[in-house]
């Protein structure tokens, strides 16, 4: 996960401003993702809130970032709360190895 960094700070500048999956979507992900493997959970979870407006065009991605900080944080609620809204839109990502660890 140390190599994910520099790789993705080289990838930012070639993204076009006005692709939004890219800046809204899959950018912020992965900077959650990178941040949860840190194990600074509070800046994971906060990283995608801005997806939200987005989430479900994110899939099941954001959401499952976020309920693996949330467990991190000891906080089971939130946790199982992001991890049923995976449950309750199984058509976001059907095939995606996510679904199930929900």
């Amino acid at each position: 996960m140390d190599n994910a960094q520099p790789l993705a700070e080289e990838w930012k500048p070639t993204i076009r401003p006005r692709a939004t999956v890219a800046t809204k979507i899959t950018f912020p992900v992965a900077q959650a993702t990178m941040e949860l493997h840190r194990g600074k959970h509070e800046h994971a979870i906060q990283i995608p809130m801005p997806l939200l407006p987005y989430e479900r065009a994110a899939g099941h991605h954001a959401m499952f970032v976020r309920g693996q900080a949330y467990l991190g944080l000891d906080d089971g609620a939130a946790a199982a709360a992001e991890f049923r809204k995976m449950i309750d839109n199984r058509g976001l990502g059907s095939l995606s190895v996510l679904y199930p660890l929900a």
